[in-house]
């Protein structure tokens, strides 16, 4: 009996030809076959959009890996990639390797995780990948990250995961990690700023900009990658709050007798 080696669709939310999608394809490549669909541009903070009000365009690219670039989003790209271009069993999704961490409210905001969170809506097991730094750092420290980010998603592919569950994945800018912790979605948050600005005819326009806000908290992703721990969080699709369920359903009972 023929066994077929896994299908694993890979892609990111910083675009085509960073050093962190490069090393994951190639390092996944080693699990089976790897397809890669990636955004054309830039789409850090883009959060989980799809694009529904005009027409998405990709073409394949002469690389070695299969590659395939699309001018949607990274959810789009998910959807691109099992429907239109594998069109069979994709047996793993993985985004990233993202330059900068994704942790704490960062995931709300981050196309990297809402790449692996379409791939768990769409029932496949998925990882997204950041490497908590935005500085420059040596291709020894993305080929950690790529080694390690393929012996988890072959450890996933062989365990699976809870249903509706993806992992988000931190990993320290450090050549050797402590180890790993698993570690719950800290309260990291960010005090927004509004930087105005006029053109040269008058015109105003803005930046929008940020200072972070540290919350420091034993077992976040935050603190793990600060103690320079590799940090896995699993976080679920189902965004309900069960805890406060009942409590709000109390609290606001009364707003039944206005139907």
């Amino acid at each position: 009996m023929t066994i077929s080696s896994p299908t694993i669709l890979v892609s990111n939310d910083d675009g085509l030809g960073t050093t962190g999608l490069s090393i994951l394809g190639r390092c996944l490549g080693r699990l089976g076959r790897v397809v890669v669909v990636s955004p054309d541009r830039q789409r850090s903070a883009g959060g989980h959009s799809i694009t529904l009000r005009e027409p998405i365009r990709m073409k394949r690219l002469d690389l070695e890996i299969e590659t395939w670039v699309t001018t949607g989003t990274p959810a789009d790209c998910i959807l691109l990639g099992i429907y239109e271009i594998i069109k069979d069993r994709v047996d793993l999704v993985v985004s990233g390797i993202n330059h900068g961490a994704n942790v704490g409210i960062d995931i709300t905001y981050s196309g990297t995780v809402s790449a692996a969170m379409e791939g768990a809506i769409c029932g496949i097991p998925s990882i997204a990948v950041s490497l908590a730094t935005h500085k420059d750092v040596s291709g020894n420290i993305f080929e950690m990250a790529g080694d390690f980010t393929t012996k988890l998603a072959e450890l996933v592919m062989k365990k699976g995961l809870p249903g509706d569950t993806l992992l988000n994945v931190n990993i320290p800018p450090v050549e050797r990690p402590l180890g790993v912790k698993f570690t719950y979605q800290g309260s990291k948050r960010y005090k927004p700023k509004i930087l105005k600005r006029f053109d040269p005819s008058g015109e105003p326009y803005y930046w929008l900009d940020a200072s972070f806000v540290d919350n420091d908290e034993d077992g976040s992703d935050l603190t793990a990658i600060r103690e320079g721990y590799i940090s896995i969080t699993p976080v679920k699709i189902d965004m309900t709050d069960y805890n406060n369920l009942e409590e709000i359903s109390s609290r606001y009972k009364e707003i039944e007798a206005f139907l």
